[in-house]
């Protein structure tokens, strides 16, 4: 017996294996003693502990898997399924094999073929136990042993070498895996000499060939099958048999699980599991539950009055299957209230109540109300065009609840309209109450084109046509009038402006009526900035270009001109100067008389800048003219203004 002090410390994840009513546990430890360090491990069980959960609420839905690759491989092979709402899977198998999931998203999981794994169907287990079997079955690929040559002794030369024969052309099954299951196994027979058309049976019944090759055959082991060899035909004739045979499992239905895990009388739920039979029938308690549909891995039952208790299967020859959770049976649905209580079509009304279910649907007199959303004790619907009235839910079975009071439809209202008049393009708010996205407003028999709007307003742009009240029409026979009419006035004119002429930054102002907030005026192509404005003129500050009239330029194709034109000054020269003498050779001093002085002022004889000499206090600037000159302007440059002189300087040659 080792006496040492111990000291436990982790050296890994702890290990849990769930086996019959308890768990095997394995830890690893350290045993820290003044000699040595010593390892063990430590085994043993204990009870199984069961923490009792409410029943999770079912999906909103369950996932689906469209496809998978690859479809065969060695162990440890990565395996990716698409599909949708993937998300939802809990666990993936191969047969009974569980494999590693290495991702789960939306759209996709990716798991891993574990080492030992046989070939069988991948099966997709939701949180909620329903379960998907994909075809084709996952074909597990193992190498086949080379056998090693025999040892040569030591001091002999090696053998001759002999010629490899030709691969025998006889029909043979030399084994299969698994060697026994059940009904619906999927089974890998290895042999050679396979042909596309053979055939296989077992216990007299034909299997089904999912894929094959020269050596490996991929079978379904059939409905009532026996335990008996694998036999092989070709063409009506045996060809192969194996030596040994298939053990059939004693069959019996399993059921994994169920969904929605409750409901009120009338709800369907489908049961899955494995080895359903046609004639299996469903109990819940001690009532038969009518099936609506059913296959060989699932049953929906319609659930009829009764008491809440687990789904019992019971088929033919003691065939026996029950659910781990029960169903619990609610009572039929209930409309307590609904808020608010009134609103145009759109509104969204809450109806609260118990009882409601994923598949109830309401309905506000005879019109299907879109549900936005939804849970166990309400439903959140879009109220529709339609009649006021109240509430009613109708559900699969015979469900159906209604609200005491009726939901009242607002009717849209116009109570007012800013401005009461103007001209074309104008924009108008429309007031009142109830509006909708889609309600249009009319000015006579024209639509209004609608620029921003609101439950209790509508901005419109007023086109041509003639003085009326404005008409809102929108679905379900929604009309409203307002009680009085718009005045609409004729186009905007320019009737004159003042001053005439004048230098760039001259304000003018342009006279006229009709004018609107959002008018512009153009000289030529030119936007002129406005200062002021009001109903009949506006205040424009000149800006350099052309002469020409004032255009007025606002929406709707606004359009107006002044019947003169506005005559553009030019603004007067910053200097002037005259240059002497007129001509002479290279090195010729030249004087640039300047009105006014500008002693600042820089001097250009054919582009190039002169060195100069400033006389009386700027207003003479001497300058000489540089070899290599040619004739042309003196030019003078004052704060970035140039000004170019009109008497020809000649240079003599």
């Amino acid at each position: 017996m080792i006496s040492h002090r111990m000291r436990f410390f982790p050296r890994g994840v702890t290990r849990l294996l769930l086996g019959g009513a308890g768990c095997a546990v394995f830890f690893w430890a350290v045993f820290a003693s003044d000699s040595a360090e010593a390892r063990f491990r430590i085994e043993g069980s204990i009870g199984t502990r069961v923490r009792r959960r409410a029943p999770p609420a079912p999906p909103r839905s369950q996932p689906v898997v469209t496809n998978f690759g690859p479809t065969s491989g060695p162990p440890a092979t990565v395996v990716t399924l698409n599909g949708a709402r993937l998300d939802l899977v809990d666990r993936v198998l191969l047969g009974a094999r569980p494999l590693a999931l290495l991702r789960r998203e939306p759209s996709q999981l990716v798991v891993r073929i574990p080492a030992g794994a046989v070939s069988d169907r991948l099966i997709v287990i939701a949180r909620d136990n329903t379960q998907l079997v994909l075809d084709p079955p996952f074909v597990v690929q193992y190498p086949t042993p080379a056998t090693p040559p025999a040892p040569v002794p030591t001091g002999t030369a090696p053998p001759a070498p002999v010629p490899t024969p030709a691969p025998p052309t006889a029909t043979v099954i030399t084994g299969f895996m698994p060697l026994h299951g059940g009904v619906r196994a999927v089974v890998s027979i290895t042999g050679r000499g396979f042909a596309a058309g053979d055939r296989v049976w077992i216990g007299g019944r034909e299997c089904r060939v999912f894929a094959q090759s020269g050596t490996q055959l991929l079978i379904e082991v059939p409905a009532q099958a026996t335990s008996a060899t694998f036999r092989l035909q070709r063409q009506n004739q045996l060809i192969a048999e194996s030596s040994y045979g298939f053990t059939l499992d004693a069959a019996g239905p399993t059921i994994t699980g169920f969904g929605p895990l409750q409901g009120p009388q009338g709800t369907v739920v489908r049961i899955t599991g494995r080895d359903f039979l046609p004639t299996d029938q469903i109990f819940l308690g001690q009532t038969l539950q009518p099936a609506r549909d059913r296959g060989a891995d699932f049953i929906d039952v319609v659930v009829t009055p009764g008491v809440s208790a687990p789904f019992v299967l019971v088929g033919p020859g003691g065939r026996r299957a029950a659910s781990a959770l029960g169903f619990t049976l609610g009572t039929g649905p209930v409309v307590t209230g609904f808020s608010p209580p009134q609103g145009p079509p759109g509104t969204v009304v809450r109806i609260t109540g118990q009882h409601f279910l994923p598949a109830d649907q309401v309905f506000l007199g005879q019109t299907l109300q879109p549900a936005r959303n939804r849970g166990a004790d309400f439903i959140d619907v879009v109220v529709t065009p339609g009649v006021s009235a109240p509430f009613v839910l109708v559900g699969p079975g015979g469900r159906r609840a209604a609200s005491s009071l009726g939901f009242t439809i607002s009717l849209p209202q116009i109570t007012s309209f800013s401005p009461t008049q103007g001209p074309q393009g104008t924009v108008v708010r429309v007031t009142g109450q109830s509006f909708l996205p889609n309600d249009q407003i009319f000015l006579g028999p024209t639509l209004q084109p609608a620029q921003t709007r609101g439950a209790d307003f509508i901005n419109v742009v007023i086109t041509p046509g003639l003085s009326a009240p404005f008409v809102l029409v929108g679905p379900g026979g929604r009309r409203a009038t307002s009680a009085l009419g718009f005045t609409l006035l004729a186009p905007a004119q320019i009737s004159g402006f003042s001053p005439l002429q004048g230098l760039p930054g001259t304000v003018v102002r342009i006279t006229g009526h009709d004018f609107l907030p959002a008018d512009q005026i153009f000289l030529g192509q030119t936007l002129q900035p406005a200062r002021s404005r009001g109903a009949d003129f506006i205040e424009v500050v000149i800006t350099p270009g052309v002469s020409a009239p004032f255009v007025l330029v606002g929406p709707g194709d606004r359009r107006a001109t002044s019947s003169l034109g506005f005559t553009l000054r030019s603004p007067a020269p910053v200097l002037s100067f005259s240059v002497s003498p007129a001509s002479g050779a290279a090195g010729t001093e030249v004087t640039l008389t300047v009105s006014p002085a500008r002693p600042n002022a820089a001097v250009y004889f054919g582009g190039l800048a002169l060195p100069k000499q400033v006389q009386a206090g700027g207003s003479a600037l001497v300058v000489s003219i540089p070899v290599g000159a040619q004739s042309g302007y003196f030019e003078l440059e004052v704060d970035g203004q140039r000004v170019r002189g009109t008497q020809l300087f000649t240079v003599f040659r």
